[in-house]
């Protein structure tokens, strides 16, 4: 029997607080739902596809690192906030946020509770390899002229012959 799974597509804006946390707005079906994550979506900027029994999640993410305080600051208005080495990846949501937003989380978080130590490492990579790439850049820089002249005119002959001419 086919496996039919459904797809969901969601735009997330993820600010990271390193290991402390991410604060998420996850954007579906034309709202913005505001979410809470204890671990760094950060590990997620691998892989925009992933899949769990049901659903095929499809997102795409943009990614922010928060700044020294911002994270005391924003999280005094939340609950007890649980500690990812001791209570494992957690969310908070609004009660309000549909499930499938839900299941879409969730489903991030148990990928992070079993694959967490390879998506780190993943992450490690790229950003390694983004290092070596802007290290190459910085090497041997590209010299431009100082004044760049575009000349272009119209080739009134090619234009007649294809009746766009008059």
């Amino acid at each position: 029997m086919l496996n039919c799974r459904r797809s969901l597509f969601f735009t997330v804006a993820a600010t990271s607080h390193e290991e402390r946390g991410t604060e998420l707005q996850i954007w579906f079906n034309g709202q913005r739902y505001p979410l809470w994550s204890n671990f760094s979506w950060e590990v997620m900027q691998g892989f925009p596809v992933f899949e769990d029994d049901k659903h095929r999640f499809t997102f795409l993410l943009f990614l922010s690192y928060g700044k020294k305080g911002d994270w005391d600051k924003a999280t005094q208005k939340l609950p007890d906030f649980p500690n990812l080495k001791v209570d494992g990846p957690r969310f908070t949501a609004r009660k309000d946020t549909p499930e499938e937003v839900l299941d879409f989380v969730d489903a991030a978080h148990r990928l992070y509770l079993h694959g967490g130590k390879r998506l780190k490492e993943a992450n490690r990579k790229r950003k390694d390899n983004r290092k070596r790439a802007r290290k190459r850049e910085g090497a041997d820089p590209v010299t431009l002229p100082a004044k760049i002249e575009v000349t272009f005119w119209r080739n009134e002959k090619k234009l007649k012959q294809e009746g766009g001419l008059k």
